[in-house]
């Protein structure tokens, strides 16, 4: 059985792709090797290693600072830095002949071509489509999975069998369950009145803003729950929540009465991307209203779709409508359990080469 190093552009607690990916690795047996965004020497007061799961040890490289990567000679320079931490952990673990896996690199690609040159299996991910400089990160890799089928078509045309479609990945557990009293919210959600319209991440340019201000100022009775800055939207039913574990946010999305997923659908980047908000709400059978990003687009049945403010409006009323016992809450926890860690695992083992 091969090991496995995961070079993850964030952190653990914010459980998105690479760390969901991760954990489906080790429910194959694999060793995991946990790199998160490298941290700057002069800051990190924390351990460079940790174990966080069985069979997965985090690693938090350290570089002198990002900034300084803006400068290409600079850049090569931490790329070799954090790859030396990251092969002397694995050294230390007895890794031989490891997958590497990597998303978005930026200017740390170097880095991807020192772990090529130290005889690591190349997994390139595909998060979003388009990604910057895709065709360099997946020309490097032994593999690329992708999750946009966007970018999954044009990739096939160019690299061939070498590219393999991904489905998104659920949640880690499905254990959370609807929230239904006052006494039951979490405590950041408490003051914020229902209805609560949640959207599980940072909004940053994803969103269409004048879109979701024009929702929000037509229903001042609705209560748009976000994380990040109150300075994103400055309306008095926004509300703005610092971030936090996987396992608060969670109890966020049953503590709401839907997800609002109002994307941008002139941004292409934004059109063709696969949430993984969609399935940590359907995991727990809500019902979750977006505009009509391609990824929904097949699950109109289960979704309520609206690309004006109108239809938006109508469409997050006629989820309010749902009721508790609708078969749509029975059809998005199937549709969720389908994409579960466990269900990639077993997929992973039949695509990866896993074994030595």
């Amino acid at each position: 059985m091969r090991d496995a190093i995961v070079f993850s552009g964030t952190i653990w607690e914010s459980c998105n792709v690479l760390e969901r990916f991760s954990t489906a690795l080790s429910m194959n047996g694999l060793r995991v090797l946990y790199c998160e965004n490298p941290v700057s020497r002069i800051k990190n007061q924390k351990p460079r290693t940790e174990g966080i799961e069985p069979n997965i040890v985090r690693l938090r490289p350290e570089i002198w600072g990002h900034r300084l990567n803006q400068i290409p000679v600079l850049a090569r320079m931490q790329s070799r830095m954090a790859a030396r931490q990251m092969l002397s952990a694995a050294k230390e673990m007895r890794f031989q002949r490891s997958l590497f896996i990597y998303s978005y690199m930026g200017r740390m690609l170097p880095l991807v071509r020192i772990m090529k040159d130290n005889g690591s299996f190349l997994i390139h991910i595909c998060m979003d489509y388009p990604e910057p400089e895709l065709a360099e990160h997946s020309s490097l890799a032994d593999q690329t999975m992708v999750i946009p089928s966007a970018g999954f078509q044009d990739l096939r045309v160019t690299l061939g069998d070498r590219v393999i479609l991904l489905p998104q990945l659920g949640p880690p557990s499905r254990n959370g369950t609807s929230v239904q009293s006052a006494d039951a919210d979490p405590e950041t959600l408490r003051a914020i009145p229902r209805p609560r319209l949640a959207y599980l991440g940072i909004p940053q340019d994803r969103l269409a803003v004048s879109l979701l201000r024009e929702v929000l100022v037509a229903m001042p009775d609705w209560h748009f729950v976000f994380f990040g800055p109150a300075s994103y939207l400055n309306l008095p039913n926004a509300h703005a929540l610092p971030w936090m574990p996987f396992t608060e946010i969670t109890r966020i999305a049953a503590a709401s009465d839907l997800g609002f997923m109002p994307y941008d659908c002139d941004d292409a980047r934004q059109y063709n991307s696969v949430p993984l908000k969609l399935l940590d709400h359907f995991a727990l059978g809500m019902p979750v209203v977006s505009t009509p990003i391609a990824s929904l687009l097949e699950h109109s049945s289960i979704a309520y779709l609206g690309k004006t403010s109108g239809e938006l409006i109508r469409a997050v009323e006629d989820a309010l409508r749902e009721p508790p016992e609708s078969p749509k809450r029975i059809a998005r926890k199937q549709f969720a359990e389908e994409h579960s860690l466990r269900n990639i695992a077993t997929f992973l083992s039949k695509v990866l080469p896993l074994q030595d």
